[in-house]
C-alpha cells in the first residue's frame, strides 16, 4: 500500500518524504521506488506487446481467411468455366454430328421422298427434301442446325391446323405429304 502511495505522490511530496529519512533509508527507498517504476513500466509495455499481438493474429486470421475465400471463389470460377466450355464442345460434337447427318439431301424426284418447306417465326423459309420414313426428330435436328433452337419452338401444320410433337412420329405417319408447309412456331 505504501508502493501505491509512493507512485501516487508528486515529486515534491516524495522529496519532502525522503528528507524526513536517512541516507541509507533513501537509498533502499529509491531504489525500491525505481524497481517499482521499472516493473509498472515493464508490465505495460508486456501488456501493449501482447495486445500488439493479439491484434497482428488477429490480422492474419482476416487475410487468411479472405484467401481462402479468394480461392474458393476462383475454384469455383474455373469449375463454371470448364463446366461451360464442356457444354460448348458437347454443342460443338452435335452440331459437326448434326451436319454429317445432313450432308446428302435426297432429291424431290425419288420414291418416298417429301420436299417441305418450313416457316420460322421471323418468316424465313427453308425448303428441303427428306425421306417419307425421316422422324419429327430430325426435322427439329435440321432447324436446331439452323440455328433455331428446339426448347422454344415447335412443328405445326398449317392444314389442318395440328401441332407435331411426337418426336418418334415419321413424316408419313404425321400425314405429311410433298409440298406440305409447316409452321416452325414459339411453343407460347
Amino acid at each position: 500500500n505504501k508502493l501505491g502511495t509512493q507512485l501516487s505522490m508528486t515529486d515534491a511530496e516524495l522529496e519532502a518524504e525522503l528528507a524526513k529519512m536517512d541516507q541509507s533509508t533513501q537509498l533502499r527507498y529509491r531504489r525500491n521506488t525505481r524497481f517499482e517504476e521499472d516493473r509498472h513500466l515493464r508490465t505495460q509495455q508486456d501488456q501493449a506487446y501482447a495486445l500488439s499481438l493479439q491484434q497482428d493474429q488477429l490480422r492474419i486470421d482476416r487475410e487468411l481467411r479472405q484467401a481462402a475465400k479468394q480461392a474458393e471463389l476462383q475454384a469455383e470460377e474455373e469449375r463454371r468455366k470448364n463446366l461451360a466450355r464442356q457444354a460448348a464442345d458437347a454443342q460443338a460434337q452435335r452440331m459437326t454430328a448434326l451436319k454429317q447427318q445432313f450432308v446428302f439431301e435426297p432429291t424431290s424426284d425419288q420414291d418416298g421422298v417429301l420436299q417441305l418447306v418450313i416457316e420460322t417465326p421471323s418468316k424465313e423459309r427453308y425448303r428441303r427434301c427428306f425421306h417419307s420414313s425421316t422422324t419429327m426428330q430430325t426435322l427439329h435436328d435440321y432447324l436446331e442446325l439452323q440455328g433455331l433452337d428446339p426448347n422454344l419452338h415447335q412443328l405445326r401444320r398449317r392444314f389442318p391446323p395440328t401441332v407435331l410433337s411426337e418426336p418418334n412420329q415419321t413424316l408419313a405417319d404425321a400425314g405429311l405429304s410433298n409440298r406440305d408447309m409447316l409452321l416452325y412456331a414459339s411453343k407460347t
